[in-house]
Parts: C-alpha cells; structure tokens; sequence
C-alpha cells in the first residue's frame, strides 16, 4: 500500500510525502491526499486496525471535506473515529459491508455519490445507515447502477422503495437533489410513492 500526502502544514493544508509498504504479490493500493481537500483511496483492504489508525490520523487533517473510494474494502469498529469536515462521499466498487462503517464515520455528510453493485441489496443497508446517521444535513443523494449491472441487480422492491421514500420524507430536510440512475422499481407505484415523498427536493431525477 502506498500512502501519498501524510501530514499538514501550520495552516491546515495537506502537506506531500510518500510513506508506506508495497507488497509485490498484490495488486498495489493507493492512498492519495490532495491539496484540494481530497482523500482518494483505491484498491484497498483495509483491516479494522488499519482504517482505524488511518481514521485517526485523517482526524487531524482539518482541510479535509472529500472522500473518493473505488475498488475497495474497509472494515471498521463498531465505533468508528468521525471526520465531521468531510461534507462529500463518492464510492464505487466499495464492498457493502464497508457502508456501515464508512457511513456512521461521516456526521457532516451533504453530499453522497454511490455506484451500486447490487441494487437491492445495496439501497437498503444505504438507506438504513443514513437513517440512524440522522441524515439531515444531505443536499444531493446519487445513487448509480453501471450499464454492465445485470437488469435484475437493477432492480429493487417495494420495501426497498419505500424505506427510502421514508427517509427522504422524514429526515433529509435539507435535501436539493436526489437521482436514481439504472435503478428500477419492480411497481410503478413505488416510483409515484417516492416522488410524493421528495416534494421539497428541487430536482429528481429518475433514469431506467
């Protein structure tokens, strides 16, 4: 693993240096963090005791606000260390087991930008870890099937509908945009329920 921007300077702004271990008989993971706020993790599995020191240390970076992860996996404790500047997520390819843990550790989220892997069974963990984050401070919710998905991992039930047309409803307040890309209702009433709920959202988007 390859660790990139470790450290800050006097203002708060993310310092640059290489610090790490490169395994050779594994594909090499990156860790970079940017000048502009960005932390980008790819092709990572993180053990508990790895994202837990690396939670920590992130912590301390106070110009942090985004959170850029593809192809990985991340296991958290049971209660994660919180990184209350990061306001945007963007996630794709992420092991769902990650979006407990990843979700909980993220109180001043506004926006999320996620890109499925399966949509039923995604969604629901989704929805049910922004229920008990509280989710009141989200202003754009993305949520993406990729066109390679199999048309029935596009698909989602009426209880996985529904718990996110509760969600929005009763607590994303603030909530400006939502957009649900390649993923389809199995009852086109699911789809009436969820934009009755999204009447103080500006613009939603819904494309099969």
């Amino acid at each position: 693993m390859r660790l990139l921007g470790c450290g800050t300077y006097a203002d708060g702004r993310l310092s640059r240096h290489i610090t790490g271990l490169h395994n050779p008989k594994k594909s090499l993971g990156v860790i970079a963090l940017h000048d502009d706020g960005q932390l980008r993790v790819e092709k990572c599995q993180l053990s508990t005791e790895m994202t837990k020191k690396l939670w920590s240390c992130l912590r301390s970076f106070t110009s942090l606000n985004r959170l850029t992860i593809s192809d990985s996996s991340l296991s958290f404790p049971s209660s994660p260390p919180d990184l209350p500047p990061v306001t945007k997520l963007s996630a794709d390819s992420v092991t769902s087991q990650s979006y407990e843990g990843l979700l909980s550790s993220l109180p001043g989220l506004t926006h999320i930008d996620i890109t499925i892997d399966d949509a039923e069974r995604d969604i629901p963990q989704i929805t049910a870890c922004l229920r008990r984050t509280g989710g009141q401070q989200l202003t754009n919710i993305d949520l993406t099937a990729p066109p390679s998905l199999p048309s029935e991992k596009q698909s989602v039930s009426r209880e996985t509908m529904r718990g996110l047309g509760l969600l929005i409803r009763e607590q994303t307040r603030n909530l400006e945009w939502l957009t649900l890309f390649r993923v389809k209702c199995t009852v086109e009433e699911d789809l009436v329920y969820l934009i009755e709920c999204c009447r103080r959202v500006k613009t939603m988007l819904c494309v099969w």
